[in-house]
């Protein structure tokens, strides 16, 4: 029998302006991507929380930016991300 590990193919949307978007729900989301991508889930979190709750979005954007989708109104946190809004035709 082959066991195959579970891949991060399927996108994840975080809404950061809600109840998913606190730091505390980011952590546990990132320590379940990084279990799941074998990478080292304390090390991630501890890089998450040297820093205010812009550094720790940026660092999970970092890790898991590739297979999640960060979402916000807020353009001040897009700005500080780096990030421009995406449209909708």
């Amino acid at each position: 029998m082959t066991i195959k590990r579970k891949s991060l193919e399927q996108t994840l949307v975080i809404d950061l302006d809600g109840p998913d978007g606190n730091a505390f729900c980011l952590l546990a989301a990132a320590r379940q991507l990084a279990k799941q991508a074998g990478l080292n889930d304390r090390k991630i979190q501890m890089e998450m929380t040297s820093g205010d709750y812009v550094h720790l979005v940026k660092t999970f954007d970092r890790y898991f930016g590739s297979n999640v989708v960060l979402e916000t109104n807020n353009p001040m946190l897009a700005d500080a991300l780096g990030k421009s809004f995406l449209t909708e035709d």
